[in-house]
Order: C-alpha cells, then structure tokens, then sequence
C-alpha cells in the first residue's frame, strides 16, 4: 500500500507493508506507529541537511 508517512515503524521505502489497514472515519490510518527520534540525533540530521543545503 502506498504511504507517504516516513516515520511509521511499518513504512518501508515507498509504503506500508502490512497487508491490511484500518481507517477511521476521517480515512486516516489507524494502524500507524510512531518511531521516536532522540532530539540529539534530530539536531544533528537537521544540521546536515541545511549545511547540503547551503552548499547547492
């Protein structure tokens, strides 16, 4: 199934792979996990991509 959500534990490369999902009534997907990223880590990765960034 396609999914754009990155930070779901079941994303993988361009979807979800579990083979069924469930929608709540507004059509979002219910089955979604969150991975939690440590906010040290975050800072770093966002640091390194502006630095690639700046240097287009």
């Amino acid at each position: 199934m396609m999914c754009d959500n990155e930070f779901c534990i079941y994303w993988h490369k361009t979807g979800c792979v579990l083979e069924n999902i469930s929608l709540d009534i507004q059509g979002a997907y219910k089955d979604c996990i969150y991975i939690s990223i440590d906010n040290n880590v975050l800072k770093e990765k966002r640091k390194f991509q502006r630095k690639k960034f700046d240097n287009l």
